[in-house]
């Protein structure tokens, strides 16, 4: 009987896990399958001079897979999270000025409405990033991420019918050591940083789309030189008051 050979890929992806039912398909040399004998579930005994191919093929994928989120308390009260929006295929051509300005309406009145704060947001061509934290024990970051693609995919089908956000948006919530103030604020200025990276501007300042943005404050700017000092500041209050009345 000819040997029957497996290739080094399909062996290392069998061997890293890959190999699950229905991943592999046994061939022959013209592409067809060859069909299952014996109450073993072997195959066929080959033929003088016939070879055997192994196409690898992926399983089948829904049509939609969502990510995991944590338990909804994670996103609850003083909950600090870095979140990530993507435009559907990563689609560009929608960011301007008036945009923007759109955009930090209905984020006030979001951050407003789920008692938040946004440290700091960036808009790049292709997505957004936006790192929020609640002041008050009632605050619900869940509900004010859904508040903000509701308005914000509003504003894309007005200005690029057919433009809209990916079914869902990625999440990090900050763990204990990431809520130190200069671990947060280093993260935060990591985010800044995102046009500077992506070869858009020199300088981080210069990127028109980037800022930061609490409920009361308006002057407040991620770009003024105490800025850390005043926003440590405001969410004192603003988490004080909220406290004496809760």
């Amino acid at each position: 009987m000819p040997e029957v050979r497996h290739s080094p890929v399909a062996e290392a992806a069998k061997a890293s896990g890959i190999g699950m039912p229905g991943a592999f398909r046994y061939v022959d040399s013209q592409g067809a399958q060859l069909p299952r004998s014996g109450s073993r579930g072997g195959f066929r005994q080959l033929q003088s001079g016939e070879t055997v191919r192994i196409r690898l093929e992926s399983p089948p994928m829904e049509k939609h897979s969502y990510l995991r989120r944590l338990p909804r308390g994670n996103y609850r009260g003083y909950a600090i999270v870095h979140w990530t929006m993507a435009i559907q295929d990563r689609a560009t051509g929608w960011l301007s000025a008036d945009f923007h300005f759109r955009f930090r309406e209905f984020l006030t009145h979001g951050l407003f409405l789920r008692q938040c704060a946004c440290a700091v947001y960036c808009l790049m061509p292709d997505h957004v990033h936006l790192l929020m934290l609640g002041f008050s024990p009632s605050a619900d970051q869940l509900r004010l991420i859904a508040y903000l693609r509701k308005h914000f995919n509003r504003e894309l089908k007005a200005s690029r019918p057919g433009y809209s956000l990916q079914k869902q948006p990625y999440d990090h919530v900050l763990k204990e050591h990431e809520r130190e103030k200069g671990a947060f604020q280093s993260v935060a200025n990591y985010s800044a940083q995102n046009p500077v990276r992506a070869g858009l501007v020199e300088e981080a300042s210069d990127h028109p789309y980037t800022d930061g943005l609490v409920p009361g404050y308006p002057e407040l700017s991620f770009w003024m030189e105490d800025y850390w000092d005043r926003f440590w500041r405001a969410n004192d209050y603003l988490r004080k008051r909220y406290d004496e009345e809760s």
